[in-house]
């Protein structure tokens, strides 16, 4: 029998900053609490890819305090990751074959994916998946970092992943549009049809709610949508300036905890706050 009850901890990876936060009670032997949290600026160097400073940090965090009982559920922003939707085919005979034609749609989108690891969600029969690329460096730099402290990480997720499995229920089983844009990194802009993957494109940083709005409407165009759907918008940093986009067609998503740093906002989006 175990002596340590485990220890659920969200990290949050963005170019800027990091947050831990601790999702459940600790053992009684560390004394620890649910709810503890931290947050570390990230240092910038020139020359150096813009997520080694993010792991670095969460590597010496690691080192000091990890424990036995920790497990790990890694975000990371989404100005680190790359995405596309993989429409369905009937001519894809396995999932090696399907990540090849992954591997060659983001190519198209982003220019040379060597040195990038492609995954794939878990798709429904007939319908399209969602693909994402996260820098292999960046994915062994995380592990060796876990390993070398035996913490048990089962899950690495993008930021926009994370806000569809926190709210994918209240998204209509139609035609739909959902919007993550981190406040100085990128959009992230998805397209439903049916309830199921259209299309998914990340576009520039920088937006405020007029252009939010904006974005929305040009998506629904280039989708070609006869009407403006159902959308959905969630952008940390901006919920405020972005209430009075809500009406018939748009919600804006927020947790419950939103008065908070971006990355720990991340966190609490994560642990369903």
């Amino acid at each position: 029998m175990s002596l340590f009850q485990t220890e659920h901890y969200i990290a949050v990876l963005c170019p800027d900053e990091v947050a831990l936060y601790r999702s459940s009670r600790s053992g009684a032997s560390s004394g620890a609490v649910r709810g503890a949290a931290a947050t570390s600026a990230v240092p910038h160097t020139d020359g150096v890819p813009a997520w080694e400073g993010a792991v670095n940090k969460i590597a010496a965090w690691l080192t000091r305090s990890a424990s036995p009982a920790m497990r790990l559920h890694v975000v990371i922003s989404n100005s680190f990751v790359r995405f596309a939707c993989v429409p369905w085919s009937d001519a894809i005979a396995d999932e090696g074959e399907l990540q090849t034609v992954a591997g060659l749609m983001l190519e198209s989108c982003y220019g040379d994916m060597t040195g990038w690891t492609v995954s794939l969600d878990n798709g429904a029969w007939g319908e399209a998946r969602l693909a994402c690329a996260v820098e292999s460096a960046l994915l062994s730099r995380l592990t060796e970092a876990f390993e070398a402290e035996h913490v048990d990480c089962p899950q690495i997720e993008p930021y926009f992943v994370t806000c569809w499995n926190r709210w994918c229920g209240e998204l209509p089983m139609g035609d739909a549009l959902l919007v993550v844009a981190e406040p100085q990194g990128p959009a992230v802009v998805a397209s439903f049809r049916g309830g199921a993957w259209n299309s998914v494109r990340t576009t520039g940083g920088g937006y405020d709610a007029a252009s939010l709005r904006r974005l929305l409407d040009k998506e629904a165009l280039l989708q070609g949508f006869e009407s403006m759907p159902g959308s959905w918008l969630h952008c940390p940093g901006l919920a405020a300036d972005c209430t009075e986009l809500a009406d018939t067609s748009i919600c804006v998503l927020a947790p419950r905890k939103s008065n908070a740093s971006m990355a720990m906002t991340m966190a609490f989006v994560g642990v369903g706050k």
